[in-house]
């Protein structure tokens, strides 16, 4: 709205100006006619002769106001060229920025639909939703190891990996850390910044449920997955704080 609105007044100043240097032009032109008229109407040949010499001058006059009236206008188009161009710049970033946030978005969507659909192990002869099942993993885990925050800094002992693998059933687990490793990588290769990978992190992090969370930091401490998706849950769980 604001280019819009810089682009009319441009315009209007333009156009102001263009009728300003045609009415001085006209005006000069009408005054010297009116200056001939009151004292060579009735000239010798002498005073015709300095009338032409004059009128040389004049035409001299004109064709220099010609070639300045030509080469305002030129300046005046390329100005409103490279707004054109300015304008569409942005209007291309703003394009760029809207068709990134909606695959973005779909792709959360699509990380809640796999946790919907997720393969629960049975419990009391019923099947879990995918979201209570999450949040049964996340508390065996609680149960059965170490709280996630003592585990920094600590080698992990070969039966407290044993206990984590059999408290994550692949079946669960692979599509739901899939899904999210690809949310997380669209924003890693798809943000110009550190400040836009960290917000569009923190998003992903708000709309974790607690046990969800948790679930994570025991699957980073503990080698889940490979290096680089490791790597790139570590950061978007550690996006808010």
């Amino acid at each position: 709205m604001n280019q819009k609105i810089r682009k009319s007044v441009f315009s209007i100043e333009r156009d102001r100006t263009l009728v300003l240097m045609f009415l001085a032009i006209v005006g000069i032109w009408f005054g010297f006619a009116w200056y001939l008229k009151r004292n060579y109407f009735d000239a010798s040949a002498e005073t015709a002769g300095q009338l032409g010499d004059t009128f040389g001058v004049i035409n001299s006059l004109f064709s220099a106001l010609a070639f300045a009236g030509l080469f305002y206008t030129i300046r005046l188009q390329k100005k409103e060229l490279h707004e054109t161009k300015l304008e569409f710049r942005l209007q291309n970033q703003t394009l760029q920025r809207q068709n990134f946030e909606n695959t973005f978005f779909n792709l959360i969507q699509s990380r809640k639909d796999v946790i919907y659909y997720l393969e629960s192990a049975k419990y009391d002869a019923s099947y879990q939703s995918g979201e209570d099942h999450l949040d049964q993993i996340a508390h065996n885990l609680k149960a059965y190891l170490p709280d996630a925050l003592n585990l920094q800094g600590k080698q992990i002992t070969q039966t407290e990996l044993e206990q984590f693998n059999s408290l994550i059933p692949s079946k669960s687990i692979d599509p739901y850390i899939r899904s999210l490793n690809k949310v997380l990588q669209y924003v890693q290769e798809n943000t110009a910044n550190e400040k836009d990978r960290l917000f569009y992190n923190s998003i992903i992090s708000s709309k974790l449920l607690t046990d969800e969370a948790i679930l994570l930091s025991y699957y980073v401490l503990l080698g889940g997955a490979d290096l680089e998706t490791r790597g790139r849950i570590d950061y978007m769980l550690k996006s808010n704080t």
